[in-house]
């Protein structure tokens, strides 16, 4: 999943937590988490929002995101979902 939240955060966690949730009938190996952009016209409607602002205010560093440390990271998690896989 990418997001605008900081990567650990608790937003970010529950979000995670949430679409574990939502996919519990599958056969979840793993699960990779990233900073991504948010686009202009979504944060403007956070901003609006009171109990939103504050992440919004966090989601705007997030722009230059997903960045090359971030990739890397993606490239790593793959390989390792791959070779679970082969064990499955």
């Amino acid at each position: 999943m990418t997001h605008g939240s900081l990567t650990g955060s608790r937003l970010s966690r529950e979000a995670l937590e949430y679409a574990t949730v939502l996919a519990s009938k599958a056969n979840v190996l793993g699960s990779f988490s990233c900073r991504g952009k948010i686009s202009p016209e979504e944060l403007e409607v956070l901003e609006k929002s009171p109990e939103h602002k504050a992440w919004a205010e966090i989601a705007v560093s997030a722009r230059t995101h997903p960045d090359e440390s971030d990739l890397e990271d993606a490239r790593s998690f793959a390989r390792w979902i791959m070779t679970l896989a082969a064990q499955h």
